[in-house]
């Protein structure tokens, strides 16, 4: 009556290595947990903050979802198309500009998404702004490429990740890091 695991060990070995297997992903899934929650928190504290100024030296991660009061004009030439973007199951692509800033640093701007039709400037203009403008960004680190993310296509500015050595060299300007 009853199942005898001494007549079967290979089954008992194969249950504990389940079980074994089944505890070490749910403690990382609670892991995973207290780092997303504590990630969340920081970037809801530091959201607000007041805008300030962009501080000379400053990394992106001590940076990161911060605020920032950036006044200078755009190298709309050089921007940068951030593909497989959704919106409304539309895919799209996220228009990285250059901006000068008013000392002389240069800074990525993600300036928002536009629908396929609308790759090319040319099909935007009135979305090229001209001269010196004042924006309050909030600052992103760039993410790690992950394993099935394909590389960036530079030739064609057709990207799926954000570089920052990819991107000085696309741009031919020393961008800050963020």
């Amino acid at each position: 009556m009853g199942f005898n695991f001494s007549r079967n060990p290979w089954l008992t070995v194969c249950t504990a290595g389940a079980l074994l297997v089944l505890l070490a992903l749910g403690t990382w899934q609670v892991q995973r947990l207290f780092w997303k929650e504590a990630l969340i928190a920081t970037a809801e504290a530091r959201l607000k903050e007041e805008p300030t100024a962009l501080p000379e030296g400053a990394d992106g991660a001590a940076l990161e979802y911060r605020r920032i009061n950036v006044t200078g004009s755009f190298a709309h030439e050089k921007e940068i198309h951030l593909g497989v973007r959704y919106r409304k199951g539309v895919v799209g692509y996220a228009i990285l500009t250059p901006m000068k800033l008013a000392d002389g640093r240069w800074l990525l701007v993600n300036r928002g998404w536009v629908p396929p039709e609308k790759r090319d400037p040319e099909t935007r203009k009135e979305t090229q702004l001209p001269g010196e403008v004042s924006l309050a960004v909030m600052i992103r680190a760039p993410k790690k490429k992950g394993y099935f993310v394909p590389e960036n296509n530079l030739a064609k500015n057709y990207w799926f990740y954000v570089d920052m050595a990819q991107a000085r060299e696309f741009t031919g300007l020393e961008l800050l890091p963020f």
